[in-house]
């Protein structure tokens, strides 16, 4: 495969979906609105805070770039914790090893790692640590904004994903061809079928702007699932360990998707937990029903719906087509 495509299949999976393209709908009467999905009705800030004070596991499904959707991550945090919760705050986007270095910022006892020195301030030494002095100063700002307000409050902070050097062995080889000591590593929930792996791999397709490669993609449904089964475990471990306090997961939408995802797995390792799965979504460039956001796919028989809990209608972070660049390269 062509190294530049190998790339834009790569970084495609790790981000899951670009958005649609087309001008802002910046009338759409969705924008902004709030929505409980089982009743179908609009419900104000104030009665989804309400849901989540009732919560034991929080998700924030988000659009990585949304910079709105990160603004309302901040806000609810910042509601919980005047409301008296203590919640311990879970990462997709840094990996399990990484957890120790955010709890040193978070809950710092003593200096340690050379958070503070004369040519470094603490964030830019936790950047550096964490592998992110490479990314945009936007991106790492929206996260570092929930870091910090973590330890402004003494909050547990936690990294969930698996690291991304397994990630891309599981990608290149198949987890049938890991080292012992690389298998150590991984979570086995069992939740895995034939018929989620068919539509899986059709979103991988869908997001890889038409393009198939079954070899490539049946690894990387392999790595998706390993990816979700030790998130879903990293928020079981922390919950057990302090079940009073509750947790928020911050998490690309992806991953809470088709009744198959991160939600569903930490009920098979944790039946009991109380969990709402709340997600932002942008509003589509056209004018759209509720029913069009929330759509069911049927695979031999069986439905995959989406099961979202709550549904907050975000504007656009862009109407750039991701599509028709990757496409101008081959012309």
């Amino acid at each position: 495969m062509n190294s530049l495509f190998r790339k834009f299949c790569l970084s495609s999976f790790i981000f899951y979906f670009c958005g649609l393209t087309s001008s802002q709908a910046s009338e759409d009467p969705l924008l902004e609105t709030i929505w409980d999905i089982e009743s179908g009705k609009v419900i104000k800030h104030e009665e989804l805070i309400e849901h989540f004070l009732g919560a034991e596991v929080i998700y924030f499904g988000e659009k990585h770039d949304n910079a709105r959707q990160h603004e309302i991550q901040l806000q609810i945090l910042e509601t919980l914790i005047s409301k008296g919760k203590r919640p311990s705050i879970g990462f997709e986007f840094f990996t399990i090893g990484q957890t120790s270095l955010l709890m040193n910022f978070t809950q710092p006892y003593a200096p340690i790692m050379n958070m503070k020195s004369k040519d470094q301030n603490p964030e830019s030494v936790l950047r550096q640590a964490l592998g992110w002095d490479h990314r945009s100063d936007e991106e790492w700002s929206y996260y570092f904004k929930l870091i910090e307000l973590a330890r402004q409050n003494q909050l547990p902070t936690f990294a969930t994903d698996i690291p991304w050097g397994l990630s891309s062995r599981i990608t290149r080889v198949g987890i049938e061809n890991l080292h012992p000591t690389e298998l150590s590593i991984l979570v086995d929930t069992g939740l895995n079928d034939s018929e989620y792996e068919e539509l899986m791999l059709q979103e991988f397709t869908n997001a890889h702007c038409g393009y198939r490669n079954e070899e490539l993609f049946r690894r990387m449904y392999q790595a998706w699932i390993a990816r979700n089964d030790a998130m879903a475990q990293s928020i079981v471990s922390t919950l057990e360990a302090n079940h009073q306090n509750p947790v928020v997961m911050i998490v690309g939408f992806g991953h809470l998707r088709h009744g198959m995802g991160i939600p569903e797995r930490v009920a098979y390792l944790r039946p009991e937990t109380k969990q709402i799965n709340f997600f932002m979504m942008e509003i589509s460039q056209e004018l759209s029903s509720l029913e069009s956001y929330l759509p069911e796919f049927e695979i031999n028989g069986r439905t995959f719906r989406q099961d979202f809990d709550y549904l907050w209608f975000t504007s656009r972070q862009d109407t750039e087509d991701p599509c028709e660049a990757f496409r101008k390269q081959y012309e």
